[in-house]
This record gives structure tokens, C-alpha cells and sequence, in this order.
């Protein structure tokens, strides 16, 4: 669910503080970069309005992974 909410920013963050224990584990942390790496990926839609946040969220998912 979030991921399908990036191009929605504030949905996203609601989405994100209400599952925040889930999506702030490893796993959490796995499975949304995984999600990310599929629209920012070889074959990523440069009009899809999530392209941009997902982007962004590997990069913030990456820094709090090497931080553990």
C-alpha cells in the first residue's frame, strides 16, 4: 500500500506513520526497496508519478539499511 501511495506524498506518510513498525523493520525495509527498485529500475516509466519519490526512498532506505 504505500508504495502504490509515492505519488500521493501525504497519503504516503499517513501510510507510513500507520505501518511504521512493519515498514521500519529489515524486512519492511527490504520489501519496500524491492518495491522501489522495480519502478526506478531498467524498464522504469519516466511519466510514472512515482518514479521521482521512489528515487528518493531508495536512497533514504539504503542510508537507514548501511546505518544498522
Amino acid at each position: 500500500m504505500w508504495g502504490n501511495s509515492l505519488a500521493a506524498p501525504g497519503l504516503a506518510e499517513r501510510v507510513r506513520r500507520e505501518r511504521r513498525e512493519d515498514l521500519e523493520s529489515r524486512d519492511g525495509l527490504l520489501m519496500s526497496l524491492f518495491y522501489c527498485t522495480k519502478a526506478v529500475g531498467r524498464y522504469a516509466d519516466e511519466t510514472d508519478p512515482k518514479l521521482k519519490p521512489a528515487r528518493w526512498e531508495v536512497e533514504r532506505i539504503l542510508a537507514e539499511l548501511q546505518a544498522r
